[in-house]
């Protein structure tokens, strides 16, 4: 019978052998194309698994400007006839999925459910698929910290003693390394444009 709801939970922790992880089929050279309409998850299939278990397809994204994206996927219900193949499953996602994500990256992994004896949820984790780019990196980096900003409002008489700060914040897509040079440029409608440099 299928699993009832996504009630309560229990995962294993510690177990003596994960389950192994996901594989997206569209994958070449550890990046995926982020225009698929429906890319495809490969769930290698393991002995364990039994009809009436669901897979919970864990879709852990990071856009480009480092904001997390991780959707709340369908479980998917192995068929008896999967079952008996014992031959992986495939499991198609949503394009809008992977769209959302480009320039960033993806991390597949996925949860196998099944119902306890009490009707909890009993979810055992996959290992975690190698890190996917999604589509071309979009190296834009995040916009800077500015000291006193409030709703994109700046009061120069409320800066201590008067000074202001700006913080640059430190890039994931692509880390920052010896010898970059950060340049910002500080536009005012009084005072003009500013721009000054460091050597990291």
């Amino acid at each position: 019978e299928p699993l009832p709801s996504k009630g309560q939970f229990v995962t294993f922790i510690g177990e003596p052998k994960h389950l192994a992880a996901p594989k997206a089929e569209d994958e070449q050279n550890g990046a995926i194309d982020p225009d698929l309409p429906h890319p495809r998850v490969r769930i290698p299939f393991d002995p364990i698994m039994q009809q009436g278990m669901a897979i919970d397809l864990i879709w852990a994204g990071t856009r480009p400007d480092t904001g997390s994206y991780t959707p709340e996927l369908d479980w998917y219900f192995p068929t008896w006839e999967e079952i008996e193949a014992q031959q992986d499953f495939f499991i198609a996602v949503d394009g809008r999925h992977l769209k959302t994500l480009e320039g960033g990256t993806l991390e597949l992994s996925y949860y196998l459910l099944r119902e306890g004896p009490n009707g909890e949820v009993i979810r055992r984790e996959s290992l975690h698929a190698a890190l996917l780019q999604v589509g071309e990196p979009q190296l834009e980096l995040v916009k800077p910290i500015v000291l006193g900003e409030q709703d994109g409002a700046l009061e120069p008489g409320d800066l201590p003693g008067g000074i202001g700060k700006l913080t640059a914040p430190r890039p994931t897509v692509k880390p920052t390394q010896s010898g970059d040079i950060v340049t910002y440029t500080w536009t005012g409608e009084v005072t003009g444009t500013t721009e000054d440099s460091v050597t990291l």
